[in-house]
């Protein structure tokens, strides 16, 4: 669904001239990954306010974020997957910090 969606932007781009059909895959892959960018962003603010932790889980979630960019590590086969393990890991950090401070 993500990628349909990313496509069909990019083709809109290309019907308005905007792209050449040579970069509508790369423009695809780029509105991919911005859509699933802002999707992660908004799961880890709800998940955040669910669990009462909005503070913490915002720092850990920028540190986390960059540790993942720039130290390589476990890479999914998709993105949704990579999506889904990242709001998996959360709810572990929250789990696990209500366990041992609360």
């Amino acid at each position: 669904m993500i990628h349909r969606l990313s496509l069909r932007t990019a083709y809109i781009l290309f019907n308005h001239q905007l792209i050449d059909l040579d970069d509508i895959d790369f423009a695809a892959y780029y509105f991919e990954n911005g859509i699933l960018k802002v999707i992660g962003c908004i799961l880890t603010v709800i998940i955040a306010v669910i669990t009462g932790s909005f503070p913490g889980l915002m720092i850990f979630y920028v540190f986390y974020s960059m540790l993942r960019r720039y130290s390589g590590g476990f890479h999914c086969r998709t993105q949704l997957r990579c999506l889904l393990l990242s709001v998996i890991t959360l709810f572990a950090i929250v789990a696990v910090k209500t366990a041992v401070l609360d």
